[in-house]
């Protein structure tokens, strides 16, 4: 799905990395403010959303709508495959530049995303 997830990647390293390390040592250093990153979040729910399909091998259409959401929030980071195939289709379907609506009537358009939950 990904080209990769380079462990030098900024939200990689802060989720895996610095959050870790901040509950760990937190004993050590009570007075450390761990700050709010939301820009983050964004990359935990995708890792979320492939950590289910790898272990139930399903996928929610919800899932499938914010993996849609984040390939054409981070087109870079993708490789070619069923994936960016995907997007094509939700692209050439809803005929607009990503909005709310869109993810929106994606949910309930399950023509979209075959063999979901």
């Amino acid at each position: 799905m990904l080209t990769s997830w380079p462990s030098s990647h900024y939200h990689h390293r802060f989720i895996h990395l610095h959050l870790p390390n901040f509950f760990k040592h937190a004993d050590r250093d009570p007075d450390e403010v761990l700050d709010f990153r939301p820009e983050a979040t964004t990359f935990l729910l995708l890792e979320c959303m492939i950590l289910y399909q790898l272990l139930t091998g399903r996928m929610l259409r919800e899932g499938h709508v914010y993996v849609t959401w984040f390939s054409l929030a981070y087109p870079k980071l993708l490789k070619p495959g069923p994936l960016l195939d995907s997007v094509t289709r939700v692209r050439a379907a809803t005929g607009s530049a990503p909005s709310k609506s869109m993810f929106l009537e994606m949910l309930n358009r399950s023509d979209l995303f075959p063999n979901t939950d």
